[in-house]
């Protein structure tokens, strides 16, 4: 039997009821026939007649809103405009065939909230993917058979008052891959077993708890959908090594890296330590030149940030990093620091995706440990530095999307171990060179450079039209050395006719003296 009453005035507090009962009522059960009259008895308002069947002249299997039957009686879907009952407090659905997911605008109302422990009949729900109860008002713990439902997905049990333990059976599922239980009472250690849970994820905030963690070496944190603001560290003396990348930290207001620092505004003594600091996400803020101070680091990585501002020079003259220095896809502007040179053992560089800009600083030929650099899109002018020639480990190398002019250099023939070149959407020129990577169009682009000429045919550019510039520059020769034989040749006559000059008017001298010579005799 299924019981409803349909009508369009509605307490505030509504209950939706729906009940089966079994071939009993075929056989004419007074008992259920005194309970529904007992339940109309209760109701002081019928405006529209819905329970004036409800009497004894009629078997309570024809009354309005009644069904008997020996099967479940709601077959189909639940619809999701239960949602629309915002003043809906409790839904009875069990003893029927329903089936396909539960629509999630039944979460609507309120004022539905689930109390009580977590039923053990869940058990048999072998086939749920995901189960979501988080945000209601369920106490007691988390129950162990949770680790038998093989199928599950996702397990949300976030803001209730659960206690105790997690248990070690949830590592047991497989195919976990996202599990919140955060703002509950939970204690205890976390089962090594979920370590083992390679697609799973933890939601929620890093526990303030955190902070008296004072024998904490390493916390690795990364990839999950962890929120809020990480707490302050500065307690952490042993901590060496950090990774809370690939989350959601931080509110984008000012103060979300002030777990880097101390009241006093210094990086606390445990931060000197660190071997490998990698955050993300943590809103619309500059890089803190404080971080210089860890003189310890060995791989520096704070991509996607949100961050503006400049690179700190004290961030890349930290000699110690030696692994990667990962700034891409930021808003970072201004010039990259000269002091770059100085990261001399430093294997990786990216700083791409920015608005950074100037000339590529010649400096940057220093950090000859280099295997892959990556300064694509950005504005980056000039011309590639020559000193980069000194790079002979080079493995990768992206400089596409900036507006560096001149020509490619030859050196990048040179580079044995350079399997990736991209010098694409430049304002290049010249010859592109045919030896070396360029050998190999598939790990090359120069596309984007309308003054490139030559190399493979795979490259698409225009041959390189030197003839008539040779002829040009032949003809312009050869009327520059007429020009000057021409120079030279009057020069030379001129020269001539003075030396003839000179010479017959010094003949002419001796003469003219001999003669005044002679007269004076007489």
């Amino acid at each position: 039997m299924a019981f409803s009453l349909s009508s369009s005035y509605f307490c505030l507090h509504t209950t939706v009821l729906l009940l089966c009962f079994g071939s009993a009522v075929r056989a004419g059960n007074e008992t259920h026939q005194l309970a529904l009259l007992q339940i109309k008895a209760k109701i002081t308002t019928d405006p529209l007649g819905i329970l004036s069947s409800w009497n004894s002249s009629l078997h309570f299997c024809q009354w309005n809103g009644v069904t008997c039957s020996n099967k479940h009686l709601l077959q189909g879907s639940i619809s999701p405009h239960l949602g629309n009952l915002s003043f809906l407090r409790a839904l009875h659905l069990q003893n029927n065939s329903l089936g396909h997911e539960i629509p999630q605008e039944i979460g609507r109302p309120r004022r539905l909230h689930l109390v009580g422990r977590i039923p053990e009949d869940f058990i048999s729900l072998s086939k749920l993917r995901i189960l979501v109860i988080e945000f209601n008002n369920l106490t007691g713990g988390l129950p162990p058979f949770l680790g038998n439902l093989s199928s599950l997905q996702g397990l949300l049990t976030t803001s209730n008052n659960l206690c105790g333990s997690i248990p070690n059976t949830i590592g047991q599922l497989n195919k976990l891959y996202f599990l919140s239980v955060g703002a509950n009472m939970l204690s205890g250690l976390v089962p090594p077993s979920l370590y083992n849970l390679s697609h799973m994820k933890f939601t929620g905030s890093i526990p303030a708890s955190l902070s008296n963690a004072s024998n904490l070496e390493r916390l690795t944190v990364a990839a999950n959908g962890l929120t809020g603001n990480v707490p302050s560290l500065e307690k952490l003396h042993k901590l060496w090594w950090l990774s809370i990348s690939a989350n959601h930290l931080g509110t984008g207001r000012t103060g979300d890296l002030n777990f880097l620092s101390s009241i006093s505004g210094s990086i606390p003594s445990g931060f000197g330590n660190l071997v490998n600091l990698e955050m993300l996400y943590m809103g619309d803020k500059r890089i803190p030149p404080s971080l210089g101070k860890c003189q310890n680091l060995q791989s520096f990585a704070l991509s996607q940030n949100n961050l503006s501002g400049t690179i700190p020079r004290e961030i890349v003259s930290i000699p110690s990093l030696a692994i990667y220095m990962n700034l891409s896809r930021n808003y970072l502007t201004d010039f990259l620091p000269v002091e770059v040179g100085l990261l001399s053992n430093l294997g990786r560089l990216d700083i791409s995706n920015n608005m950074l800009s100037g000339e590529i600083p010649s400096s940057l030929g220093s950090c000859t440990s280099l295997e892959y650099v990556y300064l694509k899109d950005n504005t980056f002018k000039g011309s590639i530095p020559m000193s980069l020639s000194s790079l002979k480990g080079i493995q990768v190398l992206d400089f596409s999307h900036n507006n560096l002019t001149g020509t490619i250099p030859k050196f990048f023939e040179e580079f044995l171990l350079l399997r990736r070149s991209n010098l694409s959407f430049n304002d290049l020129e010249g010859m592109v060179p045919e030896g070396g990577i360029f050998k190999n169009a598939s790990a090359t682009s120069v596309a984007g450079n309308s003054k490139l000429c030559g190399g493979m045919a795979e490259f698409h550019m225009p041959q390189c039209n030197f003839k008539e510039t040779k002829s040009k520059t032949g003809s312009l020769s050869m009327k520059l050395i007429i020009a000057a034989a021409s120079g030279s040749l009057c020069a030379a006559l001129a020269l001539f006719s003075l030396f003839l000059f000179l010479a017959k008017r010094k003949r002419v001298e001796p003469t003219s003296s001999s003669r005044s010579s002679e007269d004076g005799k007489f």
